[in-house]
């Protein structure tokens, strides 16, 4: 990382992942009709990223580019003639993309000292998510349906400051997952803390409420999909609203 004048900072980063396959990977689980392979290899992987942040009292802003090259990838294979979800490996995958994030305090802007008052926004967005099989050597686009081309999110965070009241709002929506599927959809947590008893030296005790999926409790993604015996694919609904109420004890 690299400051060359106080409100910037250019940055690049080199790193190499390994990870083993895990049990469930490497065996079958004939209940669950999930099939895997005790050959899967370990992934290993190369992972780039450039970019630079503007730093200022109030303003927050970075841009990044990252590029991540992975051999022996693991992942469900689906074949529509049969009904099993085999695990194996990929020869290798690509995945590169932008990741863009924006915050702006409009409380310390304008001097209100008793207050914070954030607004967000974040961009990411996928130009290749490509994998090659070593049973034939053409590349395939977009094969893993986990990964969103593309994501919008937008947040308010808000505190008082004398009372210890904080409160945060996110919308977050996820576009299209590949080629061959349409899949959008839209989420939005709520959540709310306040301090009610206060310790001094010894801490203090909050009250948290949080809602996640405020609107769309039982809305249906890509993510988890199965293929039938016939190649029908079937899509299953995502976790729905949650509520939570929790007592904090902070020191």
């Amino acid at each position: 990382a690299y400051l060359p004048i106080d409100w910037l900072k250019l940055r690049a980063n080199y790193t190499r992942g390994f990870r083993a396959p895990s049990g469930r990977e490497l065996v079958e689980d004939r209940q669950y009709n999930f099939w895997g392979n005790p050959e899967n290899k370990a992934e290993r992987s190369d992972n780039y990223e450039t970019g630079f942040d503007i730093l200022t009292d109030s303003f927050n802003f970075s841009l990044t580019y990252f590029y991540s090259y992975t051999r022996d990838y693991i992942y469900q294979h689906r074949d529509p003639a049969y009904p099993q979800n085999k695990v194996q490996n990929a020869d290798k995958q690509i995945r590169d993309g932008l990741e863009l994030f924006a915050s702006f305090d409009v409380a310390k802007y304008i001097g209100w000292d008793d207050f914070v008052i954030r607004p967000s926004f974040s961009y990411n967005y996928i130009f290749r998510n490509k994998e090659k099989y070593r049973s034939y050597s053409r590349w395939e686009d977009n094969t893993m349906q986990e990964v969103p081309k593309y994501s919008l999110a937008a947040g308010l965070y808000f505190k008082h400051v004398p009372s210890d009241f904080t409160a945060n709002i996110s919308a977050s929506y996820f576009g299209q997952y590949n080629s061959r599927q349409q899949s959008y959809y839209t989420l939005v947590n709520v959540s709310a803390e306040k301090r009610i008893l206060n310790f001094g030296d010894y801490g203090q005790l909050n009250l948290r409420a949080e809602v996640r999926n405020l609107f769309d409790a039982r809305y249906c993604g890509s993510v988890n999909r199965t293929v039938s015996a016939s190649g029908e694919v079937a899509g299953y609904y995502m976790p729905g609203r949650t509520f939570y109420l929790a007592a904090i004890y902070r020191f």
